[in-house]
């Protein structure tokens, strides 16, 4: 132990090598093309506001991120030195006495070194640090494993809990139970997303599915008492559905975008009241796992975010497809046909100003419609009410 505290002293750990040189490569080029996106839209012969509201911040953010790893990599700097431990990268600086270290904890991409009290700051090393083998042995032998002892304590909180029965062996039967069920949960909803996503034959039974699973993965945390959790932590004893709601989310997602409503920036008003009814059932559920710090709670501010994805994919897909009312036909030309290509293909029609649209405005479109538009020919357009109150529409090109 004090073999390898003594060759650490003094030495500076930074980025490896490795991935400094990638960083350099990549990331100035990378600067070029996302400052090139944010001028991009403004080029166009026509303004599209939506686009821009997409690109812009798309741009501004990965300009600054793709920056600040360039910097950063020149900047970062980790040490032992004087029975302290110290931390400087582009934004931060930071420095541990030993006495002061609580423990350490690693997950997939970086070494946390956690103070005693809130005095000092975290230290984040990232697991691109040359040598980081060398460091976290040394961490191993001077300061407690936290991973670890949460994972010993969790273990020991469910099986004294009498809420999970009344002796350890029947605490014990539960957990099993619990874990299976989580893996069930999680597979499911990975089979749903796959389901909706690649072919949602029946298609309304598929929309239907993906917009009731949700409810299915509550009622189960609900009727474990919170032994299942909704928010995943590396190594935790609680067994975990994060993979079956948020997958299942994610195919809902790809789905809403089959309707087109009149004015989208609503939606977010009207699911409102869905997102506020999620989170309240999330909380009866008890499924949260608690945690002490910000950093630690990523996992469930993430997990609150495709809560709100949900609340509004759902309430598109509740307003849209089962609405039976009566559409209003107009009719609009033709005046430009795109398409978009990267990983898909996506096909676009730019169609005049027709009933509640007063300017001409981008149509997404699939490949069948594209092929049939043609530019200076006219289609149809069935305006809708919405079941909910969410006016809608859609094409029918001859």
């Amino acid at each position: 132990m004090e073999d390898n505290f003594f060759f650490l002293q003094g030495k500076e750990y930074k980025i490896q090598k490795g991935w400094k040189v990638l960083i350099w490569i990549i990331s100035p080029p990378l600067i070029a093309l996302f400052v090139w996106i944010g001028f991009f839209p403004f080029a166009a012969k026509q303004l599209n506001w939506v686009v821009v509201a997409i690109l812009v911040p798309c741009s501004i953010v990965m300009t600054v991120w793709f920056t600040y790893m360039f910097l950063d990599s020149i900047t970062y700097k980790f040490a032992v030195k004087d029975n302290r431990l110290i931390y400087r990268s582009l934004l931060t600086s930071r420095s541990i006495n030993f006495e002061d270290v609580l423990g350490y904890r690693i997950d997939d991409n970086y070494i946390r070194v956690e103070p005693r009290d809130d005095r000092n700051k975290e230290i984040k090393l990232s697991k691109y640090t040359q040598d980081s083998a060398e460091i976290l042995e040394f961490l191993s032998n001077r300061f407690e494993a936290l991973d670890y002892s949460d994972a010993i304590k969790e273990e020991s909180d469910i099986l004294t809990n009498n809420e999970y029965g009344f002796t350890e062996e029947s605490r014990l039967a539960r957990l099993k139970q619990a874990r299976f069920a989580a893996r069930v949960v999680n597979a499911v909803g990975i089979g749903i997303c796959v389901w909706v996503f690649i072919k949602p034959i029946p298609y309304d039974l598929a929309l239907y599915t993906a917009v009731a699973y949700p409810f299915f993965v509550i009622a189960t945390v609900m009727y474990y008492q919170g032994m299942i959790k909704f928010d995943d932590k590396k190594g935790s004893k609680y067994p975990s559905i994060t993979y079956g709601f948020v997958l299942a989310c994610c195919g809902l997602v790809i789905r809403t975008l089959d309707f087109e409503l009149l004015y989208p920036s609503r939606l977010w008003l009207y699911s409102i009241i869905p997102f506020l009814g999620m989170l309240l059932l999330f909380r009866m559920a008890r499924g949260s796992v608690a945690r002490a710090k910000f950093v630690d709670a990523i996992s469930t501010y993430i997990l609150i975010g495709f809560v709100a994805i949900y609340s509004a994919c759902g309430y598109t897909v509740l307003n849209c497809l089962p609405d039976r009312s009566k559409p209003i036909l107009y009719a609009a030309k033709v005046l430009e046909k795109t398409t978009s290509k990267g990983k898909t293909t996506s096909y676009y029609i730019l169609l005049t100003a027709w009933g509640p649209r007063t300017e001409s405005e981008r149509v997404s479109i699939t490949h069948a419609e594209y092929e049939r538009a043609t530019v200076g020919e006219e289609v149809q357009i069935f305006l809708k009410d919405g079941l909910l109150n969410l006016q809608w529409f859609y094409l029918h090109v001859d």
